[in-house]
């Protein structure tokens, strides 16, 4: 049973490392948005399928036919059509009439692009992919596994609900007397993802290891960055960087095809649509793709050279044509969304409105914040500044990957925690006062006829109303 278990397990570690990537197998996990998987998951299935259709259709079918004169033998005719598909062709209208000169065929009507559509296709595949390769490998180094934490978030809300159903089954029929809804495992989880949670917010302070920590620290000092794990705002900030990259990797690759394909590639969805609503016949077609094309090409008998001119069809260039037109509509309308999704990452980023109310949401939930309450107002300030945007970003994902349950829940066990550790930093502030400033008898000191036991006293800059405010009645006497 246990080899089986074990064989089983390796399956499903191929299946998530080497089919994940390809698509074939979509982990669970999701950190990111629809508009990021645009860009590193559908653009790159839509580039890898082209590229295996593109190639199986060069090795499997030549992709070039050429018309060789009748002189030509079978062995030369052959010889010509991969010359022609080597040596790069060229386009000349069926309305013009061919250059003379041989120069200014090569340079000015010469067609680059088709023996590198599979290359250009894989290199845009990889900077298509590469944001994700930075965000998961700097999410790796930030000391907090994101992908662990959510795993067992979400493994909790799986393996509970299978539980559930089973024992309100068997509650239905006699077999147990207990209530079917147990929340031991829902404490524990809840516990472990609190102090996980709480711990990173609490610890992420500016100290620096590894190469030169001194010389880095003084140089983020002086040029006031503020960003990074130290300040607490990691997670926020890579995102809002890979969405950059996300937004100039559409714009780029636009560009891109404007200098591999030419002839002003950047305008050819605007041409096509144009000559769409005109009510041409052969709206799609253009010199960009031709299907028909010229090639020049030496063939050397004993000590003479001849030079032919000969006439040639590119099949490939059928769907490289559509392909081509759905990439650029594709690649506009990524760059408009890609743009979208960072104008909102960004004033997610710079103002702390959206993260508060966040917070109060659950806070609301949990019956300790009610709106239009203005005594909370420094109190839950004061509980994000502890979180971070670090903290409100793992909040957020949890609440997206799990349910509202599990975030409801969390939140409410780091309020708890946090209120605690305020009062025990008050209390500590309070008692290292009194023992400088007032005279203790029997443990008890007396300020404006009010007795505080167990030695706690007051601050210069605190009022009797602040001290009842952060500390139970039952300890005023």
């Amino acid at each position: 049973m246990g080899g089986n278990k074990g064989n089983r397990r390796k399956i499903f570690k191929i299946h998530e490392d080497v089919l994940g990537p390809a698509g074939v197998y979509k982990r669970p996990f999701t950190d990111d948005n629809y508009v990021d998987r645009m860009s590193y998951y559908y653009t790159n299935m839509f580039l890898l399928f082209y590229i295996m259709f593109s190639v199986s259709e060069e090795w499997f079918e030549f992709p070039v036919k050429c018309f060789c004169p009748n002189t030509f033998t079978d062995e030369e005719a052959i010889y010509a059509t991969h010359v022609c598909w080597v040596e790069k062709m060229y386009f000349v209208p069926w309305n013009s009439t061919i250059p003379s000169d041989y120069d200014i065929r090569q340079l000015e009507m010469q067609i680059q692009y088709y023996q590198y559509v599979p290359v250009a296709c894989m290199l845009m595949s990889a900077l298509f992919y590469l944001p994700r390769l930075i965000w998961k490998q700097c999410t790796n180094s930030s000391g907090l596994k994101l992908k662990k934490l959510i795993e067992l978030a979400r493994s909790y809300q799986l393996e509970d609900a299978n539980v559930l159903q089973l024992n309100e089954l068997k509650y239905q029929y006699g077999l147990i007397t207990t209530d079917p809804y147990s929340d031991e495992r829902r404490k524990d989880v809840v516990r472990i993802l609190t102090e996980y949670i709480d711990l990173y917010c609490s610890k992420a302070e500016s100290y620096r290891a590894g190469l030169f920590p001194k010389i880095r620290e003084r140089f983020g000092t002086l040029c006031y960055l503020g960003i990074g794990r130290h300040y607490g705002n990691f997670f926020p900030a890579l995102q809002l960087g890979i969405r950059i990259l996300y937004f100039l990797n559409a714009l780029g690759h636009l560009w891109f095809l404007n200098s591999f394909i030419g002839n002003d590639f950047a305008f050819y969805g605007y041409e096509v649509v144009k000559r769409f609503f005109n009510g041409e016949e052969n709206y799609i077609g253009t010199s960009r793709f031709p299907i028909v094309t010229l090639c020049d090409l030496e063939i050397r008998r004993m000590f003479t050279f001849y030079r032919y001119t000969i006439q040639c069809v590119v099949p490939i260039n059928i769907f490289n044509e559509k392909f081509f037109l759905f990439l650029w509509c594709w690649l506009v309308v990524l760059s408009v969304c890609s743009l979208f999704n960072l104008f909102i990452t960004f004033v997610k980023f710079v103002t702390p409105f959206t993260n508060i109310s966040f917070l109060k949401k659950y806070l609301a939930m949990n019956g300790i914040y009610s709106r239009g309450d203005k005594s909370m107002k420094i109190p839950i300030l004061r509980f994000y500044n502890h979180l971070k945007q670090d903290g409100v970003f793992i909040l957020r994902l949890l609440a997206k990957t799990t349910n509202t349950v599990v975030v409801f829940e969390v939140v409410r066990e780091l309020w708890e925690k946090f209120r605690q550790r305020e009062l025990d930093e008050f209390d500590t502030k309070v008692e290292k006062n009194n023992n400088k400033k007032f005279p203790h008898v029997n443990g008890v000191v007396r300020f404006q006829n009010t007795v505080i036991h167990n030695g706690y006293g007051l601050l210069a800059h605190c009022s009797e109303r602040d001290l009842v405010r952060r500390f139970p009645r039952e300890t005023l006497v």
